[in-house]
């Protein structure tokens, strides 16, 4: 009998994710915060070096655009796992939660990837100040099927190379 007690005084450990102490998010946290600087830093760096200047203001309106579209793509739901992962995992609903914010924010990029998509010149002249570099502007079809599906996106076929002169054609 007093097998039994001892055994229901000892609960045992639940089994599911191990959490993190508040110490070890901060020091990740840190971490992939000052990765991150480094990584935009480098790139910011090596882009003023390989770019001209005209290519660089481009670009630089360009990662402007796609820093201020992307989370609104997503409707900013990716926003809520730091917030809301823990009331999930507590209730045994995380998956559940995880399925239905992916599932989200894949049919709204999805819808933001087809708007881009159908209004590439509007967005040319919005970020470029011209209609010439709708090329310049990602698309699904581009991503996924390559030029083949989508030959509005295709390069422009090259012209013939000039002809040599044949070595007979040649007089002194």
């Amino acid at each position: 009998m007093a097998t039994s007690l001892e055994q229901s005084d000892n609960p045992t450990p639940a089994v599911g994710l191990r959490t993190d102490t508040l110490v070890d998010s901060v020091l990740i946290l840190l971490s992939m915060t000052v990765v991150q600087r480094l990584v935009g830093f480098a790139r910011s760096v090596l882009f003023c070096r390989w770019l001209p200047a005209e290519q660089l203001g481009q670009w630089d309106m360009a990662f402007g655009f796609l820093m201020l579209a992307a989370p609104l793509a997503v409707l900013a739901v990716p926003g809520a796992f730091g917030r809301y992962v823990e009331r999930y995992r507590q209730r045994d609903q995380l998956r559940a939660f995880l399925r239905r914010t992916i599932l989200a924010c894949i049919l709204t990029a999805a819808i933001a990837t087809l708007v881009l998509h159908s209004c590439r010149i509007w967005f040319s002249e919005l970020i470029f100040g011209t209609a010439d570099q709708t090329g310049a502007l990602p698309s699904k079809f581009d991503f996924t099927y390559g030029s083949a599906a989508a030959p509005s996106t295709a390069p422009p076929a090259l012209p013939n190379p000039p002809q040599r002169p044949a070595a007979s054609d040649v007089t002194r």
